[in-house]
């Protein structure tokens, strides 16, 4: 018998999905030196979770209007390359705590296309984007499709070598549109309110 409280409860899950926190993962120990083997940050590290760090390049924190993923990674004298699944719309690449940390270097970003094509490239940001220092790269990108991406991440000048044991943190927000509650999630919100209200009145008679 479906009593009131497990009747909200079912139709508040399926209209409402939960908000995760915000998490790090990792840069992974395999060779992600050379875009063909780009340490790939599956679809389930993206979350909109709140986080001080995910900014755009006026300052604005999108932390809960954007899906973002974080990468804590350490230099090993080669350049580090990331892929992810991008969403049609705008892009923020944001490299944090890599001037004035442990091992501190000169961070160097790059961003590419599916087919390896050149998208955009910075070296020093002077806005503030989440950086702690003017060093530390910033990219703001409209990308155009749906696609998979790479974030080349390397050291002053030209994408140099990240030095051994130099630290730094990878952001990768994308603001996304709210997703409307499909219309069938409210029908069935509704027929269950309707079954509700015909077993209450077959216990009544």
């Amino acid at each position: 018998m479906l009593n009131k409280y497990s009747l909200g409860l079912l139709i508040a899950t399926g209209i409402y999905a939960t908000t995760s926190q915000a998490a790090y993962l990792t840069e992974s120990y395999a060779d992600n030196s050379v875009i063909t083997s780009a340490q790939f940050i599956d679809d389930i590290y993206f979350t909109s979770g709140y986080d001080a760090d995910i900014n755009t390049e006026s300052g604005i924190n999108i932390s809960t209007s954007s899906l973002h993923a974080s990468v804590l990674a350490s230099g090993d004298n080669t350049v580090d390359f990331y892929g992810f699944n991008g969403i049609a719309g705008q892009a923020y690449f944001d490299i944090d705590y890599a001037m004035d940390f442990g091992g501190s270097f000169d961070s160097w970003m790059q961003l590419y296309d599916a087919s390896f094509n050149l998208l955009a490239t910075n070296d020093d940001s002077s806005i503030e984007s989440g950086s702690v220092h003017s060093y530390d790269s910033f990219i703001s990108y409209n990308l155009t499709s749906n696609d998979v991406y790479y974030v080349a991440v390397g050291s002053y000048p030209s994408l140099g070598d990240i030095p051994f044991g130099a630290n730094y943190t990878l952001q990768i927000s994308q603001q996304v549109s709210p997703v409307p509650v499909p219309a069938a999630v409210w029908l069935f919100g509704s027929g269950l309110l309707a079954l509700a209200g015909f077993m209450r009145r077959k216990q009544n008679v």
